[in-house]
């Protein structure tokens, strides 16, 4: 073979491997920006149930201390079924999905829920519930994935938080 010959057959199984790792993104830099980041990704999905989610953002209350609490509530026919324990449909012949994410510095004489995660951000501590149920349960398992990983740094059980 060639030297251009040998030239040309690197760079054809060179381009053959197996591709480069995505580069990995840098944490966002607080709570709020993990929550609005994750809920713009959630949006962008284009599922239509999400269809009139556009002008929907998380809201934020901060007091002296910084960050105090966030809420997002996206609810498409669909109620809060006590009997379930849990949000239903409204209208059982249509789509649903309710989308809750609450974020929380708890008081000393708080008590988490079982679906609550404990965060620690700057020597501070906050909880996290997200529930995200759906008619469609790949959506659902999709949103789920978005806004619960979004809190994944800060985690106390994952590295005992930032």
């Amino acid at each position: 073979m060639t030297r251009n010959g040998l030239l040309v057959a690197l760079v054809v199984v060179a381009g053959c491997g197996p591709p480069m790792p995505a580069r990995q993104a840098a944490p966002p830099a607080s709570l709020r920006q993990a929550l609005t980041d994750a809920w713009h990704a959630a949006r962008a999905l284009g599922h239509p149930l999400l269809a009139d989610a556009g002008g929907i953002e998380p809201s934020f209350d901060d007091d002296a201390a910084g960050l105090r609490s966030a809420h997002l509530s996206y609810i498409r026919n669909a109620v809060w079924q006590p009997k379930a324990a849990g949000p239903g449909p409204k209208d059982a012949g249509k789509p649903y999905v309710w989308i809750t994410v609450s974020l929380w510095r708890p008081g000393a004489d708080a008590q988490p829920t079982t679906t609550t995660r404990g965060l620690r951000v700057d020597g501070k501590q906050y909880g996290v519930d997200v529930r995200v149920v759906s008619s469609d349960p790949a959506l659902s398992a999709r949103l789920d994935a978005f806004l619960s990983r979004a809190f994944a740094g800060w985690h106390e059980a994952a590295d005992g938080g930032r």
